[in-house]
């Protein structure tokens, strides 16, 4: 079939072949790359921020249990309102934070987990509320004994929002091996399909390069053989032992019938 192609259209075969596995080989370095870029994004727009915030959550319902004390040892009505104040503002940072969180829940599991947290958060915060009213009242003794009820709530709570730290962890330290591994796999399959290529080019370059140097040899044998005759060398002339169709094929089929 080679040999019937003209030369250049031979040429432009071949070319056209090693061109087509070069796009192949781009798309799916493409597809591979992106594939990655996916892996890294999950682990930068989800599981880091899910992982930076509940640990500021965290963070912050320990400050938050700090200022309650505060507030019980407080010996002034200025000194409780500035405590107030201050775990006011730290809860609306943290129900911001909370809003933000609830965007970047990604499993059902992630989803049962904080809603255990929220749970035994608002408990905590409905106890927190006899616990000031009677701070504000001075009674300190009550007022200990109602914080050290909430304990076992805060210790619940704290843990869960553990659990969340740790699933985040876990999920961004997955995403990572995941993208490692689709980049090992993408790496030997792109060598492979290089590899390939560059076979598929030698071989394409060697058929249509012997397809060429067969073809003048035989035209150059026929040649001689017929300049021989005319010159009186020989008392015979061969026939170009040439039948393709391409230019060369021509050539011989002009010089045998002549």
């Amino acid at each position: 079939m080679l040999k019937n192609l003209k030369v250049s259209k031979k040429l432009f075969t071949g070319f056209g072949i090693i061109v087509g596995l070069v796009i192949i080989l781009g798309i799916l370095s493409t597809q591979k790359m992106s594939v990655v870029n996916d892996q890294s994004t999950i682990i930068a727009v989800n599981w880091l921020p899910s992982v930076e915030i509940t640990n500021k959550i965290n963070t912050a319902t320990s400050d938050y249990r700090i200022l309650e004390y505060d507030h019980i040892l407080s010996k002034t009505d200025e000194e409780m309102t500035k405590n107030e104040t201050k775990m006011k503002d730290l809860l609306d940072v943290m129900k911001k934070d909370l809003e933000k969180y609830e965007k970047l829940i990604s499993s059902e599991n992630e989803k049962a987990i904080y809603a255990d947290f929220t749970k035994e958060f608002s408990k905590y915060l409905k106890m927190h509320e006899d616990l000031i009213a009677v701070s504000r009242e001075n009674r300190t003794e009550d007022a200990l004994k109602l914080i050290r009820e909430s304990q076992a709530v805060y210790d619940s709570f704290s843990a869960t929002l553990e659990k969340l730290v740790s699933l985040n962890v876990k999920g961004a330290e997955d995403a990572s091996k995941s993208a490692d591994e689709i980049y090992l796999n993408s790496k030997i399959l792109l060598i492979t399909i290089i590899s390939i290529v560059i076979l598929f080019s030698v071989l394409i370059a060697f058929f249509i390069t012997n397809s060429i140097v067969i073809s003048l040899k035989n035209l150059q044998d026929g040649l001689f053989s017929f300049f021989g005759y005319l010159n009186r060398e020989s008392t015979k002339v061969e026939l170009i032992n040439l039948d393709s169709k391409d230019e060369f094929g021509e050539m011989a089929k002009v010089v045998n019938q002549n």
